[in-house]
């Protein structure tokens, strides 16, 4: 056969899909006679195959017989671009133009090569030359939108992709992008419309299905949003990007670890992700998986070195692992990179409180609040820095933040603001921890005085502590809002506010918690037959919840506290109640362990009514026996809760309380020698004053394990 049948049977196949076979023809047709021609077909064959390599050669070889040849030069370019052979592809498409001076598709073909060279003006140029050489033609004016957007010029991008859509109704790549400018812009109605065109336009589509993902989560749509991210991931299976906002959805949702899953996801595909490595760390950090969380922070960091989010998050990792000179370090970072960043300024501000600098930390929440003026986190934030030094008329304003970060649950009652409750029923209620419950308790019996019928709604471990404990209003501990119809109701911490608390006006009403007689009676002669009735009592707690937020800084190791325990002048008494702490598993120590009779706080607090002193870090407990009016010494870390105030011993809550605090961040073993000496300087008195009774200290019974962690 002669070189024209074979051209004319490569294009029959062409045509008819099969283009191994097409190849095949024209490749015959070579061997006979090598012709630029057919050389340059053989190149867009090898391209439309995928065989970029090979049309590579095809058309350098159409090239080498005929040097002016612009088409070919034009598509070599192209391939050439693809590869990211971006200084080979301009020399190509530059050849192009001036063997075609008006060729607007060598224009834009080089302005699509200095875009991904990150030139854009250059690239802009090029577009719009091509516009000018054909006013009609639609990929100039979508690839110059594109460019628009990568110069954040977004109305002349709209103009550009609204002109190709005008040209090509048919187009979906520019609907997609107009989509992803007017969303930008929070258009988001008509960007989804935009999106669904393109859809129904090319109803296999993985990028309008993603940016339709994007434009759904954006309008708070999160199970829309889900399906459209699903879709494209089922179209395009290495999606990496869908994975990644699948799971930033999933994460909002409260679906944390079907979240992981989509960042690990995103990352085996794409190992260089800093984005979804930011992502995967942000996760474990809300469950609290701090070591994951820190390695891939620091991953994206290393990845994206200018990445304030990044700097952020790991930031706030740090601050949680007590490491506040680095963390601190992190939220300049991030502040330094984006100036604008209300996040970094209040994440800034808090590790500053937990160092002591809480001058400049209120700087930072301003700042945080200038940049942000909705802002619930730097709002509660700065509640709790005035409170910690006492400012209660700022503080307690601000206090009420904590519902929108928290979201805690407030009934559909009219909230009370300090209206005259005569005759009126009125509902106060808890919302956050059993300390928080027993320390606001003392407003209860105020508001009472002021209205004709008062309900608390507490937590079940109190119901049977506080309906013995008082008469003058009813205790109601059940999952639901009580049945019974109310005029008002209140937060419990919320009541400071409402009465107008400041220092000196602060309820010294205690003891205002007392356990029932049964409560006392049976405790007094569990303890009289395990000590003989005259020991000096210690009760002690070391560790709280272990899901508390805070409670890595809150809870001191067991084997720095059990120095206490070689007084074998005290009989020592744990106050823990729950997970059992496994490091003392097996050994013997002269510690009561009573955990498991401990079932409620009315149990708890008959056990406390018969110690001489209780011992505890920042828990209930310690609110518990401060609310008794036991002697209490409560342990508190270098940065403490806003209730403990700073620079005192004492605590304007409790009177028959004494702090101890932290002189250096983390310093617990210093914390207990002075615990230790302060115990020894008690002890001393307390045998003077029993001196003249002639009475010996009591052999204490041995040892208890298994000793738990405080609810």
């Amino acid at each position: 056969m002669t070189v024209e049948v074979y051209v004319k049977q490569g294009i029959v196949q062409a045509n008819q899909g099969d283009l191994q076979q097409a190849i095949a023809y024209f490749r015959r047709a070579i061997e006979l006679r090598p012709d630029p021609d057919v050389y340059y077909n053989l190149g867009v064959l090898q391209a439309m195959a995928g065989r970029s390599d090979e049309a590579t050669i095809s058309f350098r070889c159409a090239i080498a017989l005929r040097p002016n040849f612009f088409e070919a030069y034009n598509n070599l370019g192209a391939i050439l671009k693809d590869d990211n052979l971006l200084d080979e592809a301009e020399d190509c498409f530059r050849r192009a133009i001036k063997l075609n001076p008006d060729s607007p598709e060598a224009y834009n073909n080089l302005g699509l090569t200095q875009a991904k060279a990150n030139r854009l003006a250059e690239a802009v140029e090029c577009y719009r030359r091509a516009i000018e050489l054909c006013p009609d033609y639609p990929e100039a004016f979508n690839n110059l939108g594109l460019t628009y957007v990568l110069s954040n010029c977004l109305g002349d991008a709209e103009n550009a992709l609204r002109r190709a859509v005008e040209l090509n109704p048919a187009y979906p790549e520019a609907y997609n992008n107009l989509a992803a400018v007017l969303r930008d812009g929070d258009y988001l109605e008509e960007a989804e419309a935009c999106l669904r065109r393109a859809i129904e336009l090319r109803p296999n589509y993985p990028d309008a299905y993603y940016n339709l993902g994007l434009t759904q989560a954006k309008a708070n749509c999160p199970a829309d949003a889900v399906a459209s991210y699903c879709r494209a991931i089922e179209l395009c299976p290495n999606y990496s990007e869908a994975y990644n906002n699948l799971g930033a959805v999933l994460k909002n949702e409260g679906h944390t670890s079907e979240a992981a899953d989509c960042f690990r996801r995103a990352i085996e595909l794409a190992p260089e992700f800093p984005e979804a490595y930011n992502n995967l760390g942000a996760v474990s950090l809300n469950s609290e998986s701090l070591d994951e969380a820190e390695k891939n922070l620091r991953r994206a960091i290393d990845l994206r070195p200018d990445y304030p989010e990044a700097y952020n998050n790991l930031g706030t990792v740090l601050r949680r692992l007590n490491i506040l000179d680095e963390a601190e370090s992190c939220f300049r970072f991030a502040i330094e990179m984006a100036p604008e960043f209300p996040e970094a300024y209040n994440n800034l501000g808090l590790v500053l409180m937990d160092k002591g600098g809480l001058n400049e930390a209120e700087a930072c929440l301003e700042r945080a609040i200038t940049l942000q003026p909705d802002f619930p986190d730097a709002e509660y934030a700065f509640s709790t820095l005035y409170l910690l030094q006492e400012n209660y008329d700022k503080g307690w304003e601000k206090f009420e933040a904590r519902f929108k970060v928290f979201k805690n649950y407030q009934p559909e009652i009219r909230r009370w603001q300090g209206e005259d409750l005569t005759g009126r029923k009125i509902l106060l209620f808890c919302e956050q921890g059993l300390g928080d419950t027993i320390q606001f308790m003392r407003y209860a019996p105020k508001v009472a005085e002021l209205a004709a019928e008062t309900t608390v709604w507490v937590q079940k471990p109190l119901a049977r502590l506080l309906a013995d404990a008082n008469n003058a209003f009813a205790v109601y501990a059940g999952d639901t809002l009580p049945p019974e119809k109310y005029d008002f109701a209140c937060p419990l911490l919320s009541l400071p506010m409402v009465l107008g608390t400041a220092d000196e006006t602060i309820p010294q009403n205690t003891p205002y918690i007392r356990p029932g007689g049964e409560a006392f009676a049976r405790w007094r002669a569990v303890l009289a037959g395990r000590d003989g009735g005259d020991a000096y009592r210690v009760g002690v707690v070391w560790a709280g919840n272990p899901n508390h937020k805070n409670d890595r800084n809150r809870s001191i190791a067991y084997g720095t506290v059990a120095t206490l325990f070689d007084n074998d002048s005290v009989s020592w008494i744990s106050l823990q109640v729950g997970s059992g702490d496994e490091k003392i598993d097996g050994e013997l120590y002269q510690v009561a362990d009573f955990s498991t009779e401990l079932v409620d706080f009315s149990e708890t607090a008959g056990l406390i009514d018969n110690l001489d002193l209780v011992i505890a870090v920042d828990t209930a407990v310690a609110h518990l026996a401060g609310a008794m009016g036991k002697t209490t010494w409560l342990l508190v870390p270098f940065t403490p809760d806003w209730r403990w105030q700073i620079n005192r011993e004492d605590s304007p809550w409790y009177p028959t309380m004494r702090v101890f605090r932290q002189r250096g961040i983390g310093d617990w073993p210093e914390v207990i020698e002075r615990v230790k000496a302060a115990l020894d300087q008690e002890i001393r008195k307390v045998r003077q004053a029993r001196a003249g009774t002639h009475k010996k200290w009591p052999v204490v019974a041995g040892g208890l394990k298994n000793i738990g962690a405080e609810v």
